[in-house]
C-alpha cells in the first residue's frame, strides 16, 4: 500500500512541475556518514516538520532513499532525473537538515 502512495504522489508532483532541483553538489557523497550523533534528541515530530521545510526536489529524493528505501538509480528514473541529481538532492537535504537540527539542539540548550 505505501508503495502505491508512493508512486502516486511522485507522478502528481511530476504532474503539476512541483519537484524543483537545486544546483549540483559537489561528487565526494558519503551517504553512510549519520547526520548528527545528537538526531536522537530531536522529538520525531519537530524532525517531521523540519523535513517538511526542505525545498520539494530535496525531500522528495530524501524520503525515497531514507524512508522507502528506494537506490538512487531508481529514484533517478522515477523522477527522470539524472542519478547524480538524485545524490546531489539527498546530500543537499541532508545538509540543510543537519543544520536545522543544529539550530533545534542549540536553542534547547538555553
Amino acid at each position: 500500500m505505501s508503495r502505491i502512495v508512493t508512486n502516486r504522489a511522485v507522478d502528481w508532483l511530476k504532474e503539476h512541475r512541483r519537484i524543483k532541483f537545486v544546483g549540483d553538489i559537489p561528487d565526494e557523497i558519503d551517504e553512510e556518514k549519520e547526520i548528527i550523533p545528537e538526531i536522537d534528541a530531536v522529538p520525531p515530530e519537530i524532525l517531521n516538520r523540519m523535513i517538511r521545510q526542505l525545498p520539494v526536489g530535496c525531500r522528495t529524493v530524501l524520503n525515497l532513499y531514507v524512508f522507502e528505501q528506494i537506490p538512487h538509480k531508481d529514484i533517478a528514473r522515477r523522477l527522470n532525473i539524472k542519478e547524480k541529481t538524485s545524490h546531489s538532492q539527498y546530500a543537499h537535504a541532508r545538509r540543510l537538515l543537519e543544520k536545522m537540527i543544529r539550530e533545534y539542539i542549540s536553542s534547547q540548550r538555553i
